[in-house]
């Protein structure tokens, strides 16, 4: 059982590096975005720039697989660098957002539970999915907390 919310997510500004992967799912996603985000941090850090609290961004792109964006939120004053982009997320109006607390090799399932619940209650996917990690920096994934935001429209009449 899941607790869900609807609610506004504002924009956010993020230093981002992307790869691709053959589909959805923690087998394609979790070796390869783990050290991306090692990877940005470095370049980040090289470049004398802070940042905030980890975000990731995952676009289906049809037979192309899966667009993934291991990014980190920046101040509005940075700029892209060497490696890495900066770009401004859209703000979205309405999003079905949950949290997942724990491993992310379990994070499938909570993402299986808020989409059908998105299903169950006359919406459907309407954007680009985020997890923003609210807490990530432990020893242990069980410790981590995800919030996962789906972008939602109501269904076609």
């Amino acid at each position: 059982m899941i607790i869900v919310e609807t609610k506004s997510l504002p924009s956010q500004r993020v230093a981002l590096i992307s790869d691709f992967v053959p589909g959805m799912g923690n087998e394609n996603i979790g070796p390869v975005i783990g050290p991306m985000y090692a990877t940005l941090a470095q370049r980040l850090e090289a470049a004398g720039i802070g940042f905030g609290s980890a975000v990731a961004v995952y676009e289906a792109r049809g037979d192309a697989g899966v667009q993934v964006d291991a990014a980190f939120q920046v101040e509005s004053d940075v700029t892209a660098g060497e490696g890495f982009d900066v770009v401004e997320l859209p703000a979205v109006d309405l999003t079905a957002t949950t949290v997942h607390r724990g491993s992310m090799a379990t994070i499938g399932e909570t993402w299986e539970a808020l989409m059908a619940w998105v299903v169950e209650h006359g919406y459907e996917p309407a954007g680009v999915c985020r997890e923003f990690y609210l807490v990530s920096e432990t020893e242990s994934q069980d410790e981590w907390v995800t919030e996962l935001q789906q972008p939602i429209m109501r269904e076609a009449a």
